[in-house]
């Protein structure tokens, strides 16, 4: 059957609302339950997000919770009050059709706070 590639995105249910991590409950917070319609997983996807370094010392990681390896592992340079737009680009070969969860971790003495996470993919969409 013929497909048609095309580009979707996928809004991270929950985090319209700013996170502080780590938390005084844990070091990392889960964001479940968003789709990915039709993902075709051998393409690369955009992970872009609002990210504030509170305190200085803060490593940021990001999974898929199918997957033990994070997309994202970098340093975060604290700049007192600047939000910062953030963005990678990794392989798709993690984020599944439906039942998806964003895991964000934070490692070091600092903070981070972090907000409106979306996913740019490929779809692969049926031709009639």
């Amino acid at each position: 059957m013929a497909t048609i590639k095309v580009a979707r995105y996928a809004i991270v249910p929950g985090s319209d609302t700013n996170r502080t991590i780590p938390s005084d409950a844990s070091s990392d917070f889960r964001y479940p339950g968003f789709q990915a319609p039709d993902v075709d997983r051998q393409f690369k996807m955009i992970v872009t997000c609002n990210v504030t370094v509170l305190e200085d010392g803060v490593n940021l990681k990001m999974r898929m919770a199918s997957s033990s390896d994070f997309f994202v592992n970098k340093d975060l340079e604290f700049i007192p009050g600047v939000e910062r737009k953030f963005h990678a680009t990794v392989l798709a070969s993690d984020l599944r059709r439906r039942n998806n969860e964003v895991i964000v971790s934070v490692s070091g003495p600092g903070k981070v706070m972090i907000s409106d996470i979306v996913i740019l993919y490929t779809a692969s969409i049926p031709l009639d």
